[in-house]
């Protein structure tokens, strides 16, 4: 034991000796420990290598629209690299590259960056859940952010609860600081000032990135409450939003003269998706932004979820089904139509996306009277479904990192087609109906999806609870396929 005070002591005097240098030993400079989780790679600002820095930043840009990133990617990236320290105004906030690191680690092929990953996880939760102190002009913005990246991460980990807890941060977020009441005649006083939330908005940019904010978090908030069957913030706060449909960013660069003229859509018209947009605004739109579908899609998601807990209590509930129906029908027609008019790749994963929620709303909405509707609903069911499961096949297998919701909507129509095989096992009834899901062509699937999808931790035991539930029922056909 005295050995131990001994060293202890030694250690204690050698770090004093480091830290306070005799002045009269010329050259000598302090020496500073540092903890150990604060920095990567040594420095917090820059990294010790900026070529590595610069690699982890890219990855994250490379995968991190999936994950929720509403911000300008090309501005990002530039105040990025700015040669400042962690948390100089004019760079992210320190809440926000800590998340950013974390994810661009996460995102890497490096496995010795990713032995680390528990590490910055650790240091990206204690940056953001200091996120709104300090005095970074953008530190409320920024931690929306960073709860919006953190809640799809814990997400794709498959940890729900810790997932829904950031999302649920974010829109409360959102809603604190007035991002759901952005009036399209008030965008040009909030470029002209600022008030105690947000600076001055330097650019129409900037109005942009916010208005984008609260959709985003929004969308993400209804279709995971959707999807793991929870109640949502409460609905008629969110229905009282006042926020502009959402445009591309790059389309607000061409609106700096016209901000107050944008676009006067309100949330109460929001599911209007026949006129989806005021026709005399300026500049005259064509077609919805994908994310304005995506929202529409996930709002509608969460609406079907609302009906089927009301009929599964026995309530009558049949008019608001078939208006959700109606709109969840006119809402597919303009994805169709715009999956082909898709100008990036990113914009049609987003479509696709908002497609395959549509559909699962559909699910949900004839869920409730599947017993009782027979062949009407079991067609409805078995259509949407494989709308779903093609949707996912059409993925290009080299996305390592989709958007983690497209494993519940995978999920989701797995479960469902499950109860469809089990209430309806007989191979002649699929034929004479005509139903669009028969059992060759499910286990068919079976084999396509379980190699197209990427390794997921929610994805196992669907995928086995798959292939025991064909193995139990069909199984001469699960041995023609495995021959």
């Amino acid at each position: 034991m005295g050995s131990l005070e001994n060293n202890v002591t030694r250690l204690q005097a050698r770090i004093y000796e480091l830290e306070h240098p005799d002045p009269s030993m010329v050259g000598d400079s302090p020496v500073f420990l540092a903890h150990p989780y604060r920095n990567f790679g040594g420095n917090p600002s820059t990294y010790d290598e900026p070529e590595r820095a610069i690699i982890v930043l890219d990855k994250f840009l490379e995968y991190g629209s999936n994950f929720g990133f509403f911000l300008c990617p090309s501005d990002f990236r530039s105040s990025t690299l700015l040669p400042y320290r962690m948390g100089h105004h004019e760079r992210p906030s320190s809440s926000l590259l800590a998340t950013v690191y974390f994810l661009g680690l996460f995102f890497s092929e490096n496995l010795a960056w990713k032995s680390l990953l528990q590490t910055y996880l650790a240091q990206a939760l204690e940056y953001v859940s200091n996120g709104l102190s300090g005095t970074h002009p953008q530190k409320v913005l920024h931690t929306i952010q960073s709860e919006v990246l953190l809640s799809n991460y814990f997400f794709s980990a498959g940890k729900l609860l810790e997932g829904r807890y950031h999302i649920a941060t974010a829109l409360s977020l959102c809603i604190g600081s007035n991002l759901n009441k952005i009036h399209s005649p008030e965008i040009l006083s909030l470029v002209g000032s600022g008030n105690a939330l947000f600076p001055q908005a330097g650019s129409s940019i900037e109005i942009g990135e916010r208005i984008t904010a609260w959709w985003v978090t929004l969308a993400l908030d209804q279709c995971w409450a959707a999807a793991i069957e929870v109640n949502s913030y409460n609905d008629a706060i969110i229905a009282e939003s006042e926020t502009p449909w959402p445009l591309p960013l790059e389309e607000y660069k061409e609106l700096s003269h016209q901000l107050s003229r944008c676009s006067n859509l309100l949330m109460v018209s929001r599911l209007n998706f026949l006129v989806p947009r005021d026709h005399n605004s300026v500049p005259p739109i064509g077609r919805c932004a994908p994310l304005e579908l995506f929202s529409k899609a996930s709002l509608l998601w969460k609406q079907a979820d609302l009906i089927k807990r009301v009929a599964a209590a026995g309530l009558d509930r049949s008019s608001d089904f078939e208006a959700t129906e109606k709109q969840i029908i006119e809402l597919l027609i303009h994805l169709a139509n715009d999956r082909n008019q898709a100008s990036s790749h990113t914009q049609n994963l987003t479509l696709l996306l908002a497609q395959c929620i549509a559909h699962a709303a559909l699910i949900y909405l004839n869920s409730p009277i599947f017993n009782a509707s027979g062949p009407v609903a079991q067609e409805k069911l078995s259509s949407s479904c494989l709308a779903i499961l093609e949707a996912v096949e059409s993925i290009d297998s080299q996305l390592r990192y989709p958007n983690p919701i497209l494993f519940m909507l995978w999920a989701l129509a797995t479960r469902t087609i499950l109860n469809l095989l089990q209430i309806v096992s007989n191979m002649d009834y699929w034929q004479c109906n005509g139903l669009s899901l028969g059992p060759s062509l499910l286990v068919e699937w079976y084999f396509i999806e379980s190699t197209v999808l990427p390794p997921h931790p929610m994805l196992g035991k669907e995928i086995h609870k798959v292939r025991a539930t064909i193995e139990d029922l069909f199984p001469d056909i699960l041995r023609q396929k495995d021959v």
